[in-house]
């Protein structure tokens, strides 16, 4: 997108955080968008403005490492309660609505904004002083890996989304 001057128009809220971190938020352009002459000032500028920008990357690849990881555990343990449960289904389906119940309570009790989620997920995104509560981790890692394990359906694709969130 382009504005009537023909340099690039500011970025919508998703781009919130570059726009803070290149300083596009307090009035001044991004290096990567200014042109012109290039003073002593401007250089200077530009090299504040792109050691931000590293650092963020380097936060972002930090945090998809770790998100990845977390997905993988995830991932791995459902797959060994999933054959726990194929090895014996009539063992854990008839406990199924009392582990419906644990999970339905546990949220209630300590899971506080956590219980939203991919709501919460798409609040936070949209809304720069919304938060996503650590806790919401172990409580989607337990709660999924307890419905599997007793023959519910539940989604793992929204967990991972959830967890790499909460992290990030």
């Amino acid at each position: 997108r382009h504005s009537p001057g023909g340099q690039l128009a500011r970025p919508n809220r998703l781009f919130g955080l570059m726009a803070s971190v290149t300083g596009w938020s307090r009035g001044r352009q991004p290096f990567f968008v200014r042109g012109g002459g290039f003073g002593k000032e401007d250089h200077e500028e530009n090299g504040k403005q792109a050691l931000r920008l590293l650092a963020l990357c380097a936060v972002a690849a930090v945090v998809g490492v770790a998100a990845g990881a977390l997905a993988a555990v995830f991932g791995r343990g459902l797959l060994a309660l999933g054959a726990v449960r194929d090895a014996h289904p009539g063992r854990w389906l008839p406990f199924l609505p009392l582990a419906g119940t644990v999970i339905a309570w546990c949220y209630r009790r300590w899971g506080s904004r956590a219980g939203r989620g991919m709501g919460l997920v798409v609040d936070a995104a949209h809304d720069e002083g919304e938060t996503i509560p650590r806790r919401l981790i172990p409580m989607i890692f337990l709660s999924t890996w307890g419905t599997h394990l007793f023959g519910g359906s539940a989604g793992r694709e929204g967990v991972a989304v959830q967890m790499g969130a909460a992290l990030g």
